[in-house]
C-alpha cells in the first residue's frame, strides 16, 4: 500500500491507498484503539477490484483530527466500512454526504450514545490505555497485543 500524508490547513491525515485509483473507491475507517493495519487482509482481497483507502484516525497512528470526508476529495465512494467508532464515521458520513456516499457496511456500532452508553465507553477506554501493551495505541509497532484493556 502507498502512504501520503494529506494536510487540509492543521489537519494531518495519514492515508494508505491500494488497488487501481480508476476503480469505484472503498473506504475502511478502523476503530478505538486500532490503527489502519486493522483493515490489512480486508485491503489485500478488495484491492484487486477497488480502489481501498485506510486511514488513520485522529489520535491514532500517524494522524491529527481530519474534519468530514473533504481532505479525500473523491467525488463518490462506492462504500465506507467501519467498526465501532469507525462505523459512528461512516453513518455520519453518510448522513452529512448523502450523494457523495453510495453504501455504508457498519459494524457493532450505533447513530448516537446516550448517557449509560457514554459512561460504558469510558470505562473500556480507561481498560484499554491503562494496559502497559497499548502503548498510546502504537502496539502493532512494539510487537504486542494489549492484553488487560477489553
Amino acid at each position: 500500500m502507498g502512504k501520503q500524508i494529506v494536510r487540509s490547513g492543521d489537519v494531518r491525515l495519514a492515508v494508505w491507498t491500494a488497488g487501481d485509483p480508476a476503480h469505484p473507491t472503498v473506504v475502511l475507517v478502523h476503530g478505538y484503539p486500532d490503527t489502519y493495519v486493522v483493515w490489512d487482509e480486508v485491503v489485500a482481497v478488495l484491492a484487486e477490484d477497488f480502489h481501498v483507502v485506510t486511514f488513520d484516525n485522529r489520535g491514532a497512528g500517524a494522524s491529527d483530527c481530519p474534519a468530514g470526508i473533504e481532505p479525500y476529495r473523491i467525488e463518490q465512494l462506492a462504500a465506507v466500512m467501519g467498526g465501532s467508532l469507525g462505523g459512528m464515521q461512516a453513518l455520519s458520513w453518510t448522513l452529512q454526504y448523502p450523494g457523495r456516499v453510495r453504501h455504508a457496511v457498519v459494524v457493532a456500532s450505533a447513530p448516537n450514545l446516550n448517557a449509560e452508553n457514554i459512561a460504558f465507553n469510558e470505562v473500556a477506554r480507561r481498560a484499554i490505555v491503562t494496559d502497559p501493551d497499548f502503548h498510546g495505541g502504537n502496539f502493532y509497532a512494539h510487537g504486542v497485543v494489549p492484553k488487560r484493556g477489553l
